[in-house]
C-alpha cells in the first residue's frame, strides 16, 4: 500500500511540475517512460515508447540538428547531457522542452542504463521571451527620449547601467565598470 501510494504522489507531482522521467535498461536495450513522459511528447501511454525517428519528426527542425547530436552524445552514455528544444505537441501547438539525461554505472564501472527527464518549460520561455521584447522596448525608448537608467543593489552595492547611460556618458561596458563612488563623479 505504501508503494502506490508513493507511486500516485509521484505521478502527481511529474503532473503538476509537467515533467516526466525515463529510464533506458542497456542490458536488455529497453526503455520505460512515465505517465508524464507520453503526456508531454503526445504518444499512446498503453504504447512502447516511440522510436527516436518518431521523436525527430516532431522536433522544431532549427533544433533538430543539435537534438540529433545530442542524442549521440546522450547513446555514448558517458556524461550528462542537457537540450532545450522546440517540439510539435499532438495539436500542432509548440511547446518548448527541457530534457536531461545521465549514465549510470554499476559498483564496477560498467555503463548499465541512462536516466533522464523532460519537462515542459513552455511558460518559461514564453516569459523569457516577453521580458526579452520589454527589454528591447525599454532600451528604444531610452535611446529615442536620451534618458538612462541604473540600478543599485543594496546588498552588494552593484552598481548597474542601460546602455543608454553608457552612451550619454560617452563611455562602454567595456571602459568603464560604475561604481557608486564613479557614478557619482559622473555627475558632480
Amino acid at each position: 500500500a505504501a508503494l502506490r501510494d508513493s507511486e500516485r504522489n509521484l505521478i502527481a507531482a511529474q503532473a503538476s511540475a509537467k515533467i516526466g522521467s525515463w529510464r533506458r535498461d542497456l542490458q536488455t536495450n529497453s526503455s520505460v517512460w512515465s505517465a508524464e513522459m507520453y503526456r508531454i511528447f503526445g504518444f499512446d501511454p498503453d504504447a512502447p515508447p516511440p522510436a527516436i525517428e518518431q521523436l525527430i519528426a516532431k522536433v522544431h527542425l532549427e533544433d533538430q540538428a543539435q537534438f540529433i547530436a545530442v542524442y549521440e552524445t546522450y547513446l555514448d552514455g558517458q556524461r550528462a547531457c542537457q537540450l532545450d528544444f522546440r517540439y510539435f505537441s499532438q495539436d500542432g501547438a509548440m511547446l518548448w522542452i527541457e530534457a536531461k539525461s545521465e549514465p549510470l554505472f554499476d559498483s564496477a564501472g560498467t555503463l548499465i542504463a541512462l536516466t533522464g527527464t523532460a519537462q515542459d518549460i513552455s511558460d518559461r520561455k514564453r516569459i523569457e521571451q516577453d521580458l526579452e521584447v520589454s527589454r528591447q522596448f525599454l532600451a528604444e525608448c531610452q535611446s529615442i527620449a536620451q534618458i538612462g537608467g541604473w540600478e543599485i543593489d543594496l546588498q552588494t552595492r552593484k552598481l548597474t547601467w542601460t546602455e543608454e547611460t553608457y552612451r550619454i556618458h560617452d563611455t562602454s561596458p567595456a571602459e568603464f565598470t560604475p561604481t557608486i563612488d564613479a557614478g557619482i563623479s559622473y555627475f558632480l
